[in-house]
């Protein structure tokens, strides 16, 4: 298995916020089927861009990956809560990490603003619920209104 820059600090981002969970490791993922050592890793675009890795994120949209990717794992919290969200991109785990550079290089390459998750959150909905308001003025900056 390829190791992506970042997946440390991805997995520690995710358990220190709360929407990771240790029991998830090793689960099979119920939309393609693989077996994901830790949410969020089905594509590696999704690490890059939750861990802030700007020049990862160019990199990997130059060799190919969906800059719109919908991951199909549930988000949970450190405490094993599921919170039930599937669906969500690039930008929106981006968004909720308040990662500026990267939400700004997103969009301009393409990234799908209104798209929504699982429970019909945007990435404007789930940086409010983050409460990044540096996220959530950028993103309206960009367009997004929902």
């Amino acid at each position: 298995m390829k190791t992506i820059p970042g997946f440390v600090v991805l997995v520690a981002l995710l358990f220190t916020t709360g929407f990771a969970s240790p029991g998830h490791a090793g689960v099979v993922s119920p939309c393609n089927g693989s077996t994901t050592l830790q949410q969020g890793l089905t594509d590696p675009l999704i690490g890059a861009a939750g861990s802030g890795l700007l020049e990862e994120v160019k990199r990997l949209i130059r060799e190919g990956h969906d800059i719109n990717y919908q991951e199909c794992e549930d988000v949970s919290r450190s405490d094993g809560t599921v919170l039930g969200i599937r669906g969500w991109t690039p930008l929106m785990i981006a968004a909720m990490h308040a990662h500026l550079d990267v939400v700004r290089f997103l969009v301009g390459a393409g990234a799908k603003l209104e798209t929504k998750t699982s429970n019909g959150e945007t990435a404007l909905a789930l940086a409010r619920r983050a409460e990044r308001a540096e996220a959530v003025a950028l993103l309206k900056e960009l367009g997004a209104t929902k």
